[in-house]
């Protein structure tokens, strides 16, 4: 208040006022919230100078605070006339948006970013008018945007995750929740989490996530109705307490599919009149409830044998929804129990007016015609359910021609127990319409009285020991073989009997079933697909590629195909060609996408191509992702790529996944200690520590171990745990290389070349032939150290640190010319090596090669330019050659 008398004295003594000093004080008004005396000192600084910019800014800002939007729209129109700036594009994006023009806020917002693409205000604010209008999509981009530039703002990630939802994309959302949860253990986040799990079919994970959200918050209707969703097929009642949990929590309207789901388990449980009390529950809450009508219309008919009440319900519903095929057809089935068949009749016959391909409607119009005696018609319906279903694709793979034969033989009323011609092929036929429909046990049923009928029917026999796997029985095998012996013209059952003995991995006996297979159907493509796929496995890998080659002559279209011989050539070391392949894979496109992102994704990390196996990793994540070990091969990608906090959360989501994953902690503490702090070596410790507890065999967990005690210099425990690793596995090469350094820093020489010498007799490497070579020169060795370097290079042409070791060697036993050789060959492989060209520009001054030395010196100090010991050499080079004055400055720069 003092600085505003002082400049209101001032403003009175001078004639006339200084602009900046009512600008001064107008500002003042309105840090204090005196608005109209802002106001009055800003609008007379304008009019005094109308080019005045602050004033304008200001006067905008009171303008908003009144809700006076165009006069500060104004305002700042003026200003863009003047200068553009970010805050004005902000400005007059924020004003757009009170006066809801979204297209001109959206359209300054974007400037605004253009402006300053690191601040998130613009971004937030652009997100939230996208979906104010329902561009969702550009919505999460920009959302996306503003957790990049702060990555635990949960508030934002919230968003983002529930637009993701919002447009099922569902791993884009499971990412954001994880996010959440490792930046807050909220309840609520992990039952948002739980529902996408549920929505990827991830059911294991779904249940735990449930369950840690009850833990949480125990007053959670919705984490008690999805758990006993998720319970309801395993376990019966623990599913109905859940359910009987979340109605005691709430028991109105929006929690009424509790009433459905917990009536539906009361029913197997055959409770009967617990669960009509539920659905009784629903029809309070909503009286045309259809399905819980339905399921009373069932209640009634099956179990309580009320089919005046059922008729009722199944009325009710049919009036409620006039083409409710499920309707007519329960109340069918019940005018067919109370032997009324001629309502029954009608049923299905409006069945079959409002779904003309509805099979099951013509199966039953011959049921009841053929109960009836009317055998013209039955002949007519039952060959209409053969057709309609073989063109609706779920009927009968059989030749039409064997139902019509059955059919067209039934002209008189058979006698008593005698199968009329060709019963044995309906109920196959029968069988087979329930196959597609995946209800195994009718068709074992089916399949079974057609063999009664006729012991012989070779279809019948091998299609139940199909049915038979499905229904977990042990003796379809029998089925298969009865089949054989019956036809051995059959390459299906050929196909069936292979698949057995690869499941039993005796391959040589399955290639045998496909060889067969391949006999009597050389173009069958499943036959030459499962063949290839075998010798895939016992190591065929060229006959495994030529099978699969002629599988894609016969079918050119199919991706599976192409993924398993892109799986042959990279096994058989045609890389370029596995490559070619993938890629077509991926063009034809389909369920193969995942496998095919993930292989080659491996082959191109064993190719080094990091950047390319890092995009399909992500591709193939993007498809599925609750695969712990493609997580954890996609943080050893980012560890490649130094990106470390997004290699630290990938390897943690690998652990979430599978909480007993060895390699994931191991790879975990690798990132950890690459941070060099001593709070994230704590942490690389545990996760060693953890690794070994879950497997005490681990060698690769006790020489990380190991390696984490060696920075810290614990030397003595670090060779105890490389020791551990020894005697694990004695051909466990890594821990006598991390030993060997470790002697070696203790100074024991000796026993480091021992354990270099061991390790290469497990498995010689360039590295190791040049690190004994090393190892020999600190003994003195130079003869066998120079041996070593000579076989690194013999080993590895492209080894620098071998060539630049062996000129170094030169070097020192002043042979000048070899040593020149080799330097020139380390940096020609290592153009980052500034000792190379240090040691390179010595040799060069010995062999009188004055200009090339310069050249050398130069190249050593722009790689490095604080290296002493390159202008310590350069400057005694210029005293060689009487150059004191540059000696003098290198030694000073030095």
């Amino acid at each position: 208040m003092e600085e505003i008398e002082y400049l209101s004295k001032k403003i009175l003594h001078c004639v006339p006022p200084s602009t900046d000093d009512v600008y001064k004080r107008g500002i003042l008004y309105l840090k204090t919230g005196d608005f109209e005396a802002s106001l009055e000192d800003l609008n007379w600084v304008i009019k005094e100078d109308p080019g005045y910019m602050k004033a304008y800014w200001h006067r905008h800002l009171i303008y908003i605070y009144k809700g006076s939007y165009l006069p500060a729209l104004d305002d700042l129109k003026v200003i863009a006339e003047e200068r553009i700036s970010y805050e004005l594009y902000m400005a007059l994006g924020l004003v757009y948006a009170k006066l809801e023009e979204p297209a001109n806020s959206i359209h300054n917002f974007s400037n605004a970013i253009q402006c300053n693409p690191a601040d998130d205000l613009a971004y937030l604010y652009r997100a939230q008018l996208y979906q104010m209008g329902g561009y969702i999509q550009a919505a999460i981009s920009d959302y996306q945007n503003v957790i990049d530039l702060h990555p635990l703002n949960s508030v934002i990630i919230l968003k983002h995750a529930t637009l993701s939802m919002k447009i099922r994309k569902w791993n884009l959302a499971l990412a954001d929740f994880d996010k959440l949860i490792e930046i807050s253990l909220n309840g609520n986040y992990i039952l948002q989490r739980a529902k996408i799990y549920i929505e990827l079919k991830k059911f294991q994970l779904a249940l735990k996530d449930l369950c840690d959200a009850i833990h949480l918050d125990p007053n959670s209707w919705e984490a008690y109705y999805l758990r006993g969703y998720l319970l309801k097929r395993h376990n019966i009642k623990q599913a109905v307490s859940d359910f009987s949990l979340s109605l005691f929590l709430n028991d109105k309207q929006e929690n009424m599919t509790s009433y459905y789901q917990r009536g539906q388990l009361y029913m197997k449980l055959e409770l009967i009149h617990q669960a009509i009390s539920d659905f009784l529950c629903i029809l309070q809450f909503q009286p045309n409830h259809v399905n819980s009508l339905l399921t009373l219309g069932h209640i009634y008919s099956r179990y309580i044998q009320n089919y005046k009440k059922a008729l009722m319900y199944y009325t009710h519903v049919i009036n409620l929804e006039p083409t409710s095929i499920r309707g007519y057809f329960s109340r069918a089935q019940v005018y067919q129990k109370l032997e009324q068949y001629s309502d029954a009749l009608k049923d299905l016959i409006i069945v079959i007016h409002i779904q003309p391909n509805n099979y099951r409607g013509y199966l039953h119009l011959g049921y009841i015609n053929l109960k009836l005696g009317n055998f013209a018609l039955s002949h007519a319906f039952l060959s209409l359910a053969a057709e309609r279903s073989s063109e609706t694709g779920i009927g009968l793979t059989s030749e039409m021609s064997m139902v019509h034969l059955f059919l067209g033989n039934i002209s008189t009323k058979p006698e008593k127990k005698i199968w009329p011609e060709g019963a044995d092929d309906l109920f196959y036929d029968i069988g087979r319409v329930h196959m597609k429909l995946e209800e195994y046990e009718e068709a074992f049923n089916a399949f079974n009285q057609a063999l009664k009928i006729n012991r012989c029917h070779k279809d019948a026999i091998y299609y139940r020991g199909i049915v038979k796997i499905h229904l977990n029985m042990c003796d379809f095998i029998r089925d298969f073989n009865k089949s054989l012996a019956s036809n051995r013209r059959n390459a299906q059952v050929f196909l069936s009997r292979a698949c057995y003995f690869g499941m039993l991995k005796n391959y040589p006996k399955a290639i045998l079933n496909c060889n067969e297979a391949l006999a009597i159907e050389p173009q069958n493509i499943k036959g030459l697909l499962y063949r290839g796929a075998l010798k895939y496995f016992i190591g065929a890998y060229k006959f495994a590629i030529i099978d699969l080659t002629e599988a894609i002559k016969i079918h050119n279209h199919v991706a599976v195909t192409y993924l398993n011989r892109a799986i042959c050539y990279a096994a058989y070391g045609k890389k370029t060609k596995a490559l070619r392949d993938y890629a077509i894979a991926l063009l034809i496109g389909g369920k193969m996408d995942y496998k095919v992102y993930v292989n080659r994704g491996l082959l191109y990390y064993s190719l080094n191509d990091i950047s390319n196996a890092f995009n399909d990793f992500k591709s193939a994540i993007k498809i599925y992702g609750g695969d712990h070990r493609v997580f954890h091969i996609l943080g050893l990608i980012l560890h490649r790529l130094e990106r470390l906090d997004v290699a630290l959360k990938v390897f943690t989501r690998s652990i979430i996944l599978q909480p007993t994953f060895q390699e994931a902690f191991i790879s975990r503490a690798n990132i950890y200690m690459d941070y060099l702090t001593d709070e994230n070596n704590q942490l690389a410790k545990c996760d060693y520590q953890r690794a070994i507890k879950l497997n005490p065999t681990n060698c690769l967990a006790y020489v990380s171990l190991g390696i984490f005690l060696q920075v810290e210099r614990n030397f003595q425990l670090a060779w105890h745990q490389f020791t551990n690793a020894i005697l694990i596995n004695p051909c466990y090469q890594p821990a006598y290389e991390a030993r060997a350094i470790l002697n070696l820093q203790m100074g024991s020489k000796y026993p480091a070349f021992q354990d270099l010498t061991l390790a290469l007799q497990i498995s010689p490497t360039a590295e190791l032939f040049n690190n004994r070579g090393v190892v020999n020169q600190m003994m003195n060795s130079l003869v066998a150290a120079l041996h070593d370097y000579y076989k690194a290079i013999e080993t590895d042409r492209t080894f620098a640190l071998a060539y630049f070791n062996a000129g170094t060697l030169h070097l020192q036993g002043r042979f000048f010319k070899q040593a020149l050789v080799y330097l020139n060959r380390a940096i020609m492989l290592d153009k980052q090596n500034e000792c190379a060209y240090i040691n390179r520009a010595i040799t060069k001054v010995m062999l009188n090669d004055k200009e090339g030395a310069f050249e050398d010196f130069d190249s050593a100090i722009q790689l490095c330019p604080y290296y002493t010991h390159v202008f310590y050499n350069r400057g005694s080079f210029y005293m060689s050659l009487e150059m004191y004055e540059m000696a003098e400055k290198d030694f000073t720069s030095g």
